[in-house]
C-alpha cells in the first residue's frame, strides 16, 4: 500500500515539472512578440567594407532564459565582443632521420692469400655463410674494409663496424 501511494506522488510531480517546463517554453516561443530582435548584430567594421578578415560579432544577451525568471540585461555582459586571435605560425620541423636497418652480420673469421697477402673474410649474413674481400657487395650491404680484427659494412648511406667473433 505505501510502494502504491509512493509511486503514485512521484508520478504526479513528474508530470507537474514536465507541465511547468512545457509551460516556460511555450510562453518564450508564442508568448509575447515584443522581444523580436536579432541575437546578434553586425559591428561597424563588418557594415561599411562587408566581411572583415577577423571574424568578429556582437552578442545581445537580453532574450527570454525559458528556465530562468526575467532577462539578463546586466550591460557588462551585452558588452562582450569576441575576436579571432592571432595564431603564430608553425615552423616546419625536418624529417627525422630515417635508420638503416642492418641484416644479422657474424664476422666468423678470415684467410690470407699467401700470394698476394690479401685478407678474405668469413662472415654470416642472413643465415648464409660467405667468402668475401673488400669492395664485394652481397645482396644489398657492400663490404668497404676487410682486417683480422674487424670488418665495415655499408649499406645506404651508413657504415658499421663488426669485430671478429671468437668460439669460446
Amino acid at each position: 500500500m505505501k510502494k502504491k501511494t509512493l509511486s503514485i506522488v512521484l508520478v504526479l510531480v513528474v508530470l507537474g515539472i514536465w507541465v511547468v517546463i512545457m509551460f516556460r517554453i511555450y510562453r518564450t516561443y508564442f508568448g509575447d512578440a515584443k522581444n523580436t530582435e536579432p541575437i546578434t548584430e553586425l559591428n561597424d567594421q563588418t557594415q561599411n567594407k562587408g566581411y572583415s578578415y577577423l571574424d568578429s560579432f556582437e552578442l545581445k544577451l537580453n532574450y527570454k532564459d525559458p528556465f530562468l525568471k526575467g532577462y539578463s540585461s546586466s550591460p557588462k555582459m551585452n558588452q562582450i565582443i569576441v575576436q579571432n586571435r592571432f595564431i603564430p605560425e608553425v615552423k616546419e620541423t625536418p624529417p627525422p632521420k630515417v635508420e638503416v636497418v642492418f641484416p644479422e652480420i657474424k664476422y666468423l673469421g678470415n684467410m690470407i692469400n699467401a700470394t698476394n697477402n690479401r685478407i678474405k673474410a668469413i662472415v654470416f649474413i642472413r643465415n648464409k655463410e660467405y667468402v668475401i674481400s673488400g669492395g664485394e657487395e652481397i645482396e644489398e650491404l657492400t663490404i668497404t674494409h676487410v682486417d683480422k680484427q674487424f670488418i665495415e659494412v655499408k649499406k645506404e648511406s651508413e657504415i658499421r663496424k663488426y669485430d671478429l667473433q671468437m668460439e669460446k
